[in-house]
């Protein structure tokens, strides 16, 4: 088999329900398939081109103070020669949560070195600090927090690095420095809808999910990103009015049919459709 798989299973949204040890899913080359496994401990599995086990590389210490985000467009492995593979893993925060203004003190995605043959990291790299994006500096300052999650989406080309966030609505470009080398600011999302919260602790899981529903059905929140020859494509909510937006999270997920649109990006002309 080769080509990507994702959201074969994943997490509840519902505070109580079992969450799915099995996130994403990637083939590259035909030569291994990756596992990306997050419970208690986050671990990268890996199987041959037959599907036997070959090993299981843990990241939890790897990625100490971070952990995986289970959300689709959030792994992507690259090849550097024989068993040894660069895995690039946006990132969530083990001690705060993303209403608290401790969290933008951390970073947003891992750039990892695997060694298949010994399932060892054998070096982490943190990218892309939060201190470093202005958007994130100034949502700080105002003590509004308008957007659902703060972890990127992207994707990886030969030289470039595709990355999106909901908070500042557009596709950065980085090359392989990741120095920033472009900015396509999105167009396709206008909404006339800005719902916004204060940051501090909720500890109420379903208070927070509510917010954060409320907010990614009246902003427009993407849902998925992927890289083509020539073309970035993305999927996003069309974003619908905050009154049609129940307060009770079981009412949400009954009664809330968000539309899903998909948004093309030219990489060659900048041309949006």
């Amino acid at each position: 088999a080769s080509g990507e798989f994702h959201h074969i299973s994943s997490s509840g949204d519902a505070p109580k329900e079992l969450m799915s040890i099995i996130e994403s899913l990637y083939d590259s080359e035909g030569e291994y398939l990756f596992v990306l496994q997050q419970y208690n401990v986050s671990k990268l599995n890996v199987f041959n081109d037959k599907y036997d086990f070959v090993g299981s590389i843990n990241l939890s210490d790897a990625l100490a103070g971070y952990f995986p985000a289970p959300y689709e467009s959030h792994l992507r492995i690259k090849k550097l020669k024989k068993d040894f593979y660069k895995v690039f893993i946006a990132l969530n925060s083990t001690t705060y949560n993303r209403y608290e203004k401790n969290y933008y003190a951390g970073f947003s995605l891992a750039e990892l070195t695997v060694d298949i043959k010994k399932s060892t990291v054998e070096d982490v790299q943190l990218r892309l600090p939060f201190s470093d994006n202005q958007f994130i500096q100034q949502a700080l300052s105002d003590n509004e927090k308008f957007w659902k999650v703060p972890t990127p989406y992207f994707d990886i080309g030969a030289d470039e690095y595709y990355v999106y966030y909901d908070f500042n609505k557009a596709l950065n470009v980085y090359g392989q420095d990741w120095n920033l080398k472009r900015i396509y600011p999105m167009k396709f999302i206008a909404s006339p809808y800005r719902r916004s919260t204060s940051f501090r602790f909720i500890e109420n899981t379903e208070d927070m999910l509510v917010e954060e529903s409320r907010i990614k059905f009246s902003s427009g929140s993407l849902l998925s990103l992927s890289l083509g020859s020539r073309y970035v494509y993305m999927i996003y909510h069309k974003p619908i009015a905050p009154e049609l937006i129940p307060n009770d999270f079981n009412q949400i997920r009954k009664s809330v049919q968000s539309r899903k649109v998909l948004h093309v990006i030219d990489l060659e002309t900048g041309e949006q459709f």
